[in-house]
């Protein structure tokens, strides 16, 4: 049996159709035999399924998940076991013991996680997963557009409220399609951030050798980003 689950930094990361890797478990009986991690290889919502297909998984172990992913998941034959949290390891455990529950379909933007922060604008736009929509975002970018990115790596460290406001600016331009990044707190803690259109995300994180920042979208400045970021 193969079991995935929604994969960061060795918990379960809480938005099925954002997820950019799996762990994917091989047991035998109660016992886990091997695991490895997988990158979705930028797939999101329904394509996520075929990723899970094609490794054979016949479980999935997430967070948030909404309708549409179940049903794609259902198809593909792979059941689904939502509303878990914490490590992924210990999830794993507990299916395989018994004692893991499915909250069913739900959209969980409300976590309790220590030292978490997650801000999301919950609409008839929203690109969780948690709806079965047929656009990815709200941000109305046309098949001619040309995305640029830029990614800069800096050993700069960052206020939490800067970034925080930085983030805000991203939700609100059509111009930025995608933005993420690991870099150092001013009080010595590593900060992860990840914004898509319509949210963003800021949570602590394993610390790095230098920090890194990208930023995705369409008529995008190199030095209006390093200036955004006080890195010119």
């Amino acid at each position: 049996m193969k079991i995935a689950v929604t994969y960061e930094n060795g918990q379960i990361f809480q938005h099925f159709g954002h997820s950019e890797s799996f762990k994917v478990y091989e047991a035998e009986g109660k016992n886990i035999v091997r695991a490895e991690v997988i990158s979705t290889d930028g797939a999101g919502h329904s394509a996520l399924a075929a990723v899970l297909k094609d490794k054979g998984v016949d479980v999935l172990i997430c967070g948030g998940i909404g309708n549409g992913a179940v049903t794609a998941l259902s198809e593909a034959g792979i059941d689904v076991y939502s509303g878990a949290d914490g490590e992924a390891d210990a999830a794993v455990e507990a299916y395989l013991n018994g004692d893991l529950t499915s909250a069913g379909i739900n959209c969980d933007h409300h976590h309790d996680h220590e030292e978490h922060e997650h801000h999301h604008e919950h609409d008839e736009n929203c690109t969780c997963g948690c709806h079965d929509h047929d656009h990815e975002h709200h941000h109305h970018h046309h098949a001619d557009d040309v995305f640029t990115s830029w990614g800069k790596e800096t050993p700069h460290k960052f206020e939490r409220a800067k970034l925080e406001e930085i983030l805000k600016q991203f939700v609100e331009d059509d111009k930025i399609l995608r933005s993420k990044g690991m870099v150092e707190g001013t009080d010595g803690k590593w900060i992860y951030f990840d914004m898509v259109p319509g949210e963003y995300e800021i949570r602590d994180g394993e610390p790095d050798y230098t920090g890194r920042i990208v930023v995705i979208g369409t008529d995008i400045h190199e030095h209006e980003l390093e200036e955004l970021f006080g890195l010119a």
